[in-house]
């Protein structure tokens, strides 16, 4: 017997129209979270703001906590992906430093990358999310830090080799601090602040650091 030849297309139409309802809600989940924070946001709200049920934002995210990480995953891919379209492309160990600060600081322009200030919400209110949704949260500060080694060891590697990669690792915590600082702070002086030197004196300050470390590891 065949099968009804409508029946692939209207599959496809509604995997359309479920797509289209989950990118509804998470848009809406994302504008309510960083207007009122975690805590603030609760299912009732997203449903109003997205026009859709509850059972609707159910049937796509299991809590909260899930729909919330979803919301800084997404936004996490979609600033990561930004860099495809410039010189600095997201593959780990060919992005060059200098370019990587520089396209990280022309895409957020004055605000906080979503991501960034999503995760700075969550982690500043009061009340310990669930374990689920902190080792998501881990999972995406783990990809932009292996971004930040791979450049970082990239820069060391025609002066220190092997070295440069270990060094990059250890590295790479201090230089996202460093990152996530001048973006809050650009974010909040917008106009008092020299852009054009700041991903320069970002990555001299990065690598002087690197290079006092491998010294220090030569006997």
């Amino acid at each position: 017997m065949r099968g009804n030849p409508r029946a692939a297309p209207g599959r496809a139409a509604a995997r359309l129209d479920g797509e289209r309802s989950r990118q509804r809600i998470l848009d809406a989940a994302e504008r309510l979270l960083a207007e009122r924070g975690f805590s603030g946001t609760g299912i009732a709200a997203i449903s109003r703001e997205s026009g859709l049920p509850a059972s609707s934002i159910y049937w796509f995210f299991s809590s909260k906590e899930d729909l919330t990480a979803a919301v800084i995953e997404r936004a996490a891919d979609r600033w990561v992906d930004g860099f495809s379209e410039s010189d600095a492309a997201p593959v780990e160990g060919d992005i060059d430093l200098r370019h990587f600060l520089e396209q990280a600081l022309a895409q957020s322009g004055s605000r906080l990358p979503d991501f960034v200030r999503l995760h700075m919400l969550l982690g500043l209110e009061g009340g310990q999310p669930r374990s689920d949704l902190l080792e998501r949260l881990h999972r995406v500060r783990e990809r932009a830090r292996r971004l930040v080694a791979a450049a970082i060891a990239r820069s060391l590697a025609s002066r220190h080799g092997a070295a440069a990669t270990a060094v990059a690792e250890e590295v790479s915590l201090l230089a996202m601090a460093l990152a996530n600082g001048a973006l809050l702070f650009r974010h909040m002086e917008p106009a008092g602040i020299d852009v054009g030197r700041l991903a320069p004196d970002l990555e001299a300050a990065i690598l002087a650091l690197a290079e006092q470390r491998i010294a220090e590891r030569k006997p």
